[in-house]
């Protein structure tokens, strides 16, 4: 018995698992040795080459500032050179025609992206003038309203021009821009650089640097304690709420300082003289080296663990085959025949195959068969129609209490598939049907897409948050979509999430109205919240009176001066592409009823296809060059079609348009005419469409609306200037007219003027 027990014991201990355990074993303890040599040889050197780092990272986010620094003052220095800084302020009096030439180069300086400017401000003392990107105003309302601060206030500027210095970097701050009853409208930290010339001691350059974007372009670092100190070291700017009086004393012969659990990286700048500090806690540098060890610890597990997978596969090819039999028998599916050098095992698993192979095409139709019924009863949820087949459970997973959310795809054709691809939209719309699919089905195997309408796709994803995987794939889809943007325009548009399915049609819903959010661009847009800027919720102008005069007159120039107006309104507030779209067609309407009560017919004004030209226009460039020929041309056949009216007609609009601050009536200008007031009064409304009394208003209101804009002239000055003797009467025809009071029109445009 004993000699038993011990051929067992040797039969095991001489089999192969066992001996090639021993040699892994062997493997991992000198693996563990070297580990320890390897730490204990290399642990100092490594913690020099992360200090090491640090001062390298702090030394080139030092240049990056002192470079920076050094540019913007460069560039507003060239601003004392500009052509109309002389003709604009060398006066006793601020000359307001150089303004906006001298605003369109501070313009072209601060609209460059990588200086991090918010504005660069002109400032003279004598006359408490203020000129700006947006325009020009006073002193006292540019640093009380627009750039107010409680660290500069109005009177800390005005002391400015008594300092002598030619450059100055101010610490950065909060400034408020104030809007009605000082609310506070936004807050910008900004660095304030002033720049002076001796030369014009009577005016300075104010720079704002924007601080965010200058500290997340130029500082690279996993710590927030940055400090810039000046060259008396008082604080320039701090990144995080560090106590300002603990930083040691900085020796200019070294790079850092080691004290009170922390590293102090410094260097001083070599232009401005200023001290960059960056903070880093002692336990960092230790955590990463805690995060080497854990790494070579790792290594070592992950050396262990494919050892042992390497001695399992080895023992796995003894038994593969009896394996192999029995996962068919047990899930009665196989990809292959069992194969085997034993003739009955071989057969066993021909056999078996073919039974699973049977079922495989059972279980394929069956799947199919269920999809279409899982489509059918999402797009009755949709449509809020009630079916049988959601009672049968086959339209959602057994677990539906688990989060969804749906991605709903808006597709439009452009003119260049229908020229280019000798395919129809449905086929195109199949293959990116199928391509969606087989994208999200490989991370979420769950997931249902389908087709909602012709120009619609919907998918369904079971996941708990959209940010994520998700996110990642539907980066991956808009760079796919974007590869054919001349061929198809897409929307992807991402609802919530939701966790119950009786919420399925508010979750569509609710990506259909995010689609309605997307904005003039050319590219697929990924639109997953509804948060909108601000001033899409101000007013936009409307298509008023002065659209209507312009057009009826055929006043091209007047008119695309005054689409520019618009549009640019429109882009400066973000408006949503559906509001462009939406303004386009109504100036078409307009454009078309006017063409059609004149009695001008032509080919190229057909509602249709202004329509269809309109939404092939996907970028504001694209929308602008469209409206500004369809205005072009449809001023130029009401022009000829003007030309082409009675020289009675065309004469009293000239004597109108030429006596219309006097006296004018109806019956004086018959007599000139040499006929009747009544005839007169009938003749000019048939040929105008417009009788003699409002024509006369119109023109007069035009004109009055000039001299507001270009003079300060007194409301009963004006209102007497341009006819009218009974201020009242002035008022209501000015409301009328422009749906302003003369006082409230003037205000609206001095207000445009200094913040456009």
């Amino acid at each position: 018995r004993a000699m038993k027990t011990h051929v067992g014991f040797k039969v095991k201990f001489n089999s192969l698992f066992i001996r090639l355990f021993i040699n892994f074993l062997i493997i991992i303890l000198l693996l563990i040795s070297l580990n320890f040599l390897f730490i204990s040889l290399f642990h100092d050197s490594i913690r020099n080459e992360i200090i090491r780092y640090n001062h390298a990272n702090l030394n080139s986010s030092t240049k990056n500032f002192e470079n920076h620094f050094q540019l913007v003052n460069n560039l507003v220095l060239g601003l004392y050179l500009n052509d109309y800084v002389q003709p604009l302020l060398d006066a006793d009096k601020i000359n307001y025609s150089f303004s906006p030439q001298m605003r369109r180069d501070i313009q072209n300086v601060v609209s460059e992206k990588l200086l991090f400017l918010d504005n660069i401000v002109l400032y003279h003392k004598d006359h408490s003038f203020i000129l700006d990107k947006g325009g020009s105003t006073k002193a006292e309302t540019m640093f009380s309203k627009f750039y107010q601060s409680s660290d500069y206030p109005y009177s800390f500027w005005e002391n400015e021009f008594a300092r002598d210095y030619q450059y100055r970097v101010y610490p950065s701050s909060a400034f408020n821009e104030i809007v009605f009853e000082n609310a506070v409208f936004s807050t910008k930290l900004l660095f304030p650089v002033i720049v002076k010339n001796r030369i014009y001691p009577d005016f300075y350059f104010i720079a704002f640097i924007d601080t965010n974007k200058l500290m997340h372009a130029y500082h690279h670092s996993i710590n927030d304690n940055f400090y810039i100190l000046d060259e008396q070291r008082n604080y320039l700017f701090s990144q995080n709420n560090f106590d300002e009086s603990s930083l040691p004393a900085l020796d200019a012969q070294r790079s850092f300082v080691k004290e009170g659990g922390f590293y102090y990286f410094y260097e001083t700048g070599e232009t401005t003289g200023f001290t960059y500090v960056n903070i880093v806690p002692v336990e960092n540098i230790s955590s990463q080296m805690a995060r080497l060890n854990f790494t070579l610890i790792l290594m070592l597990i992950i050396a262990v663990a494919v050892s042992v997978i390497v001695s399992l596969l080895f023992s796995m090819r003894i038994n593969h085959p009896v394996k192999r039999i029995m996962e068919s028998i047990q899930q009665f599916k196989s990809d292959k025949p069992s194969r085997s050098a034993i003739a009955e095992f071989h057969i066993i698993g021909e056999q078996l195959n073919r039974l699973s192979l049977t079922n495989q095409g059972f279980q394929e139709d069956l799947e199919n068969k269920n999809s279409l019924l899982r489509h059918y009863a999402y797009l009755n949820k949709i449509k809020k129609i009630h079916n049988p087949i959601e009672d049968l459970k086959l339209s959602f997973p057994d677990d539906q209490d688990q989060p969804f959310l749906l991605l709903l795809f808006q597709l439009k054709f452009k003119q260049g598939f229908h020229h280019s691809i000798d395919a129809d939209t449905d086929r195109a719309a199949y293959f990116i049907r199928e391509y969606i699919n087989h994208t999200l089905s490989a991370k979420y195997p769950s997931s249902n897409t389908f087709q909602v309408e012709n120009d619609q796709i919907l998918s369904l994803v079971f996941c708990k948050e959209f940010h994520g995987h998700l996110q990642q794939l539907t980066d991956h889809l808009k760079n796919v979509f974007d590869l054919d943007k001349e061929f198809c325009h897409t929307t992807i548009a991402v609802s919530g999430v939701y966790t119950d399915f009786a919420d399925f049609a508010a979750a569509y819903e609710q990506a259909a109205n995010r689609v309605k959010m997307r904005r003039m661009a050319d590219e697929t847009q990924v639109i997953h919240e509804d948060v909108r800027h601000p001033n899409e919720f101000m007013p936009l102008p409307i298509i008023g009176n002065e659209f209507h005069v312009y057009l009826s007159a055929g006043n091209h120039d007047a008119l695309l001066q005054w689409l520019g107006k618009l549009l640019s309104q429109m882009k400066r507030r973000q408006a949503l592409a559906l509001t462009y779209y939406q303004y386009g067609e109504q100036i078409c309407m307009e454009v078309l009823r006017t063409l059609a009560s004149l009695q001008i017919a032509h080919d190229s004004f057909n509602a249709d296809r202004l329509s269809e030209e309109l939404t092939e226009c996907y970028r504001v460039e694209q929308l602008q060059q469209f409206l500004e020929q369809v205005l072009v041309t449809a001023a130029r056949f009401i022009k000829e079609k003007s030309e082409e009216r009675d020289h009675l007609a065309s004469s009293v609009s000239r004597y109108i348009e030429d006596h219309y601050g006097e006296d004018i009536s109806l019956d004086a200008v018959a007599d000139k005419m040499n006929i009747t007031g009544g005839y007169l009064s009938s003749y000019f409304k048939e040929k105008t469409g417009k009788n003699f009394t409002e024509y006369l208003n119109q023109v007069r209101i035009a004109k009055a609306k000039e001299v507001l804009l270009q003079t300060n002239a007194r409301i009963e000055d004006i209102a007497a200037q341009v006819g009218y003797q009974n201020k009242n009467s002035f008022y209501r025809m000015f409301k009328k007219y422009t749906g302003l009071t003369p006082k409230e029109f003037r205000k609206y445009n001095e207000s445009r003027t200094i913040s456009g």
